[in-house]
């Protein structure tokens, strides 16, 4: 089985669209190692290797995507939201952004039962209703991360100021604990 270190940043905080989008290829592939851990549950049922991607998958989906989750919530889209009083895509970029934010609702959910059903199989055979319940949270996770990538990111890349970023990247490197003097002492 594949582990990926989730607790790394993938991108520099001086680049935060360049690590959002990147953090959403983490998201991507840690959905799809789910989607291949159901399938080799599955197949041979838990064991050792299993059990451990289960535990990593579970630290991405605990750690690493609530803080990709607060980011949007707390940095990104209020600044879009501010740059966008009176432009004439406001209210498409607005209903994309508050759809966005009632998927992060919809996924928590999601997570929750397919969190209940990985610490499930990591002890016992798997069910049929398990690999219908992880299909629907990677269905969702992926979906959200498409509607991003595709209607959000263009929108951000024109709209957002070098000041958006900065608060952008700032906001993002506290919530993974450090700082841009912290990064500055860095050899």
């Amino acid at each position: 089985m594949d582990c990926i270190d989730y607790r790394r940043p993938p991108a520099g905080f001086e680049s935060p669209l360049a690590l959002w989008i990147a953090c959403h290829d983490r998201g991507q592939r840690a959905a799809q190692l789910l989607h291949r851990l159901s399938e080799h549950w599955r197949r041979h049922g838990p064991g050792e290797a299993a059990r451990v991607t289960a535990q990593d998958l579970r630290r991405y989906f605990e750690e690493a995507a609530p803080r990709h989750q607060a980011d949007e919530q707390c940095d990104l889209f209020p600044r879009m939201r501010q740059r966008l009083e009176g432009a004439a895509e406001a209210r498409e970029l607005g209903a994309i952004m508050e759809r966005l934010d009632h998927d992060h609702d919809q996924l928590d959910g999601l997570w929750l039962a397919a969190r209940d059903a990985l610490d499930h199989c990591t002890q016992a055979p798997i069910r049929p209703g398990h690999a219908d319940c992880f299909g629907r949270f990677i269905d969702s996770f992926m979906g959200h991360h498409d509607a991003e990538n595709r209607l959000l990111l263009p929108a951000a890349q024109r709209l957002l100021q070098p000041d958006d970023l900065n608060a952008l990247g700032e906001g993002m490197a506290a919530r993974r604990g450090t700082t841009w003097a912290a990064l500055g002492q860095r050899p």
